[in-house]
């Protein structure tokens, strides 16, 4: 009878764990599109008057050529400075581009080697809240380590950040009841709400 129980408190556990891995997953993707597509428009633009510029580079010149005289000889036409600064800043945008790629690759490569071992010990935890020998902070703790690199893992950093916020909201409450009761300090209470106020401002 206890195995059996044993086993359905896991099945809803592993229920619960792909429910809210799936909603995270695609509140996550949407806005990393939105991210990705905003910096290719701005490439596109800088590409773009770039391209206008040069345009209105050759049509100059071909004007120049047709005024000259016999004697003329040809005048070389250097880039402009606002051509110039466009093309720095298109390279500028380009090579961020790939920095933050490859910073996302090695955070998903380390984000995977921890994941397993993370589940495993969710999964432990579980068994053991179902059975009271375990605190519900300390579940919600290793839930909130499992999506956090779950969202590492798929390079997803919105998620990542959705995440962290969501689990300093989880502290803040939790934080906010023990103040009431005088179980932890001032300064312990406010530190949890600079840790709040940071993660909101750095998702704005």
């Amino acid at each position: 009878m206890k195995t059996t129980l044993r086993f359905a408190g896991l099945c809803v556990a592993v229920f619960l764990l792909a429910s809210f891995g799936i909603a995270f997953h695609r509140r996550a993707l949407d806005r990393v599109q939105q991210e990705n597509t905003l910096l290719r428009q701005q490439i596109d633009e800088l590409m773009a008057h770039s391209e206008q510029l040069a345009a209105e580079k050759a049509r100059l010149s071909i004007a120049l050529a047709a005024g000259r005289t016999t004697t003329d000889t040809p005048v070389p036409q250097a880039p402009s400075r606002e051509a110039l600064r466009l093309r720095g800043e298109v390279g500028r945008l380009r090579l961020q581009d790939r920095e933050s790629e490859q910073a996302r690759c090695e955070q998903m490569q380390a984000a995977q080697a921890k994941l397993t071992n993370a589940e495993v010990e969710l999964a432990r935890l579980t068994m053991a809240h179902s059975e009271k020998l375990v605190s519900s902070a300390e579940l919600t703790n290793a839930w909130f380590t499992v999506e956090l690199l779950r969202a590492e893992a798929r390079g997803d950093t919105a998620g990542a950040a959705q995440v962290r916020l969501q689990q300093a909201e989880e502290e803040l409450a939790r934080a906010t009841e023990l103040r009431s009761q005088s179980l932890i300090s001032q300064t312990e209470y406010d530190q949890a709400v600079r840790k709040v106020e940071s993660l909101r401002a750095g998702g704005r």
